[in-house]
């Protein structure tokens, strides 16, 4: 009988446990999962920036006294004032990206906020946005705090609200910053053949999976030379883009013009200038580009310096030819 009152007294402490448990768990889950609700609320009203970054087809930069616009056409993003040109897609990528994660350290103003107050009535950094489906979102920057050096922003009407010190420099961009600065785009595998002429004249041409020095009497040309030539190609890029004509750049009589030719689509031409101690270079009816005298220099090479170095045995044997007798021993 003791035994039988035992069990039930041990019954109903597990049971009374279970439950305990039960409405433990139950709590810490409920505290838990608010508390994760509250801070994904925070998080999101921490946004500066709630657009869907993918879907922005059009940006509106205003920084350093300058306005760009700029249109998303598929994966490209063009400039469209103040003037037509390519974007540098980095760049624009890059300021999206800063963008979507751009967070307010303190909210100062729920609302009816005075803009001059802060600097905000005309901002020095403005970047507005359009998505596709017609949505707008704008981001302002006015002065800094002196106290604390953080920026006073604004990303919704009426609220003011404060961002860190170096968030301002990632949308502080001009026209030159967000344009696209590569002087020539071209792919390896469609270029058939590279001239020179001016400075130098030389011309290569593809042949098989090297290049050959066209001529009378065709030469091998070096890989490494070659791929010295196509790497300057890729990387020149412009320092600035001046105005005014051609002429006033040294291209009415370039003194190195190189044209590359591609399988299937039309020949690129480059006319490089020089003007003082400045060089200039553009590619068809293109804009003028200013760029670094050793990008040219690098261009500029003689025909017998792109001939494929001789095979060691060779180099050896030619070496040990025209080496001089040895001195007879005192």
């Amino acid at each position: 009988m003791a035994m039988s009152q035992n069990r039930k007294q041990l019954a109903t402490l597990g049971g009374a446990l279970v439950i305990a448990a039960g409405l433990g768990a139950w709590a810490w889950l409920g505290v838990f999962e608010k508390e994760k609700a509250d801070d994904a609320r925070k998080e999101e009203e921490a946004r500066l920036f709630t657009l869907d970054v993918n879907s922005v087809t059009s940006l509106t930069v205003a920084a350093k006294g300058e306005v760009t616009e700029l249109a998303r056409t598929g994966d490209d993003w063009r400039i469209v004032k103040p003037l037509e040109a390519p974007a540098d897609h980095a760049a624009i990528e890059s300021l999206l990206d800063r963008l979507s994660t751009a967070k307010r350290k303190k909210l100062l103003v729920e609302s009816d906020g005075k803009p001059e107050m802060f600097g905000l009535d005309a901002p020095g950094v403005r970047v507005s946005a359009t998505t596709t489906a017609g949505e707008k979102a704008e981001l302002a920057f006015g002065t800094q705090n002196t106290f604390d050096r953080t920026w006073f922003v604004s990303a919704r009407p009426g609220e003011i609200a404060s961002a860190d010190a170096g968030l301002k420099s990632a949308f502080e961009k001009g026209t030159f910053e967000l344009r696209d600065k590569r002087v020539v785009v071209f792919g390896d595998d469609g270029l058939e053949g590279l001239t020179s002429s001016g400075a130098t004249s030389w011309s290569l041409v593809r042949s098989g999976e090297g290049w050959q020095i066209a001529g009378p009497a065709p030469e091998a040309a070096g890989e490494e030379m070659v791929g010295k030539i196509l790497r300057t190609l890729h990387d020149l890029r412009a320092m600035a883009f001046p105005t005014g004509d051609a002429e006033a750049y040294g291209l009415a009589s370039p003194g190195l013009t190189l044209e590359l030719r591609r399988k299937d689509q039309p020949p690129l031409t480059l006319r490089f200038g020089t003007v003082g101690d400045k060089r200039y270079v553009r590619q068809g009816d293109g804009p003028v580009a200013e760029i670094t005298a050793a990008a040219v220099e690098s261009l500029t090479r003689r025909s017998e310096e792109l001939r494929a170095p001789p095979p060691p045995a060779e180099s050896a044997a030619a070496e040990a030819a025209g080496a001089a007798p040895a001195e007879p021993a005192d």
